[in-house]
């Protein structure tokens, strides 16, 4: 608590208040703010790259033919999964992935980053199922 001698300055709407106090914990938002927003622009950004880099991925089984299996769980539901309920994991029980969905649950989706990174993996389809086969 500033004491009494602690000079007053007025702040951006003219209020008085002592000196350095709020400044320093706005500015902390905003940098924790701006490290979330670049983390996630670089998580979709690393999705987004080893989704178009096939060689990368692991492709579903089937033939050299392009034929995939095709997964019985509906994409829609798969997507509103995610992101209503992927800090719980709800999205990779209902792939299949029980461990991980309860790994998920625990860490509340990785601190956000895991749920952010799974929603971006399953809106561009790169995940599959258990089976392997996609969405």
């Amino acid at each position: 608590m500033p004491s009494e001698n602690t000079p007053l300055v007025a702040n951006e709407s003219g209020v008085a208040q002592p000196r350095g106090v709020f400044v320093h914990v706005n500015t902390h938002k905003k940098r924790i703010t701006g490290f979330w927003v670049i983390f996630a622009l670089i998580a979709v950004a690393v999705v987004l790259f080893l989704k178009y880099q096939t060689s990368l991925l692991v492709i579903a089984p089937g033939g050299d033919d392009g034929e995939h299996c095709q997964s019985d769980r509906d994409y829609v539901t798969t997507v509103l999964l995610s992101f209503f309920l992927g800090p719980l994991g709800v999205d990779r029980f209902y792939l299949g992935y029980v461990f991980l969905g309860l790994l998920k649950f625990i860490t509340g989706g990785g601190f956000g980053i895991w749920w952010i990174v799974d929603f971006v993996l399953i809106v561009v389809n790169a995940m599959p199922d258990v089976h392997g086969c996609l969405i």
